[in-house]
């Protein structure tokens, strides 16, 4: 498993390149407030996900295209009214 460990700054938009392209992975929230998470740069408003204070989630990418392969994606986005640190972990490589 690829391992990333982010420092991310209150209310800024933290963009990680993770270290290969997966479908899968678990993001572990160390700080102290919420944790908005995405795959798409400047979308915090319909497509995200809200990890609680010192939780973790599998987030999973399962969109299907015509060649019914799975969406893999390198790219992340972090932001919280807090900041903190958050790990990431690509389960599917």
């Amino acid at each position: 498993m690829k391992v990333t460990h982010v420092t991310i700054e209150p209310d800024v938009v933290t963009p990680v390149k993770l270290p290969a392209k997966t479908g899968e992975i678990l993001v572990k929230n160390f700080t102290t407030g919420d944790l908005l998470v995405s795959i798409e740069k400047d979308d915090f408003t319909d497509n995200y996900v809200i990890i609680p204070s010192l939780m973790g989630e599998v987030l999973s990418e399962n969109t299907t295209h015509a060649s019914t392969r799975l969406y893999f994606f390198d790219d992340v986005y972090l932001k919280s009214s807090v900041g903190g640190e958050v790990e990431i972990r690509c389960l599917k490589v």
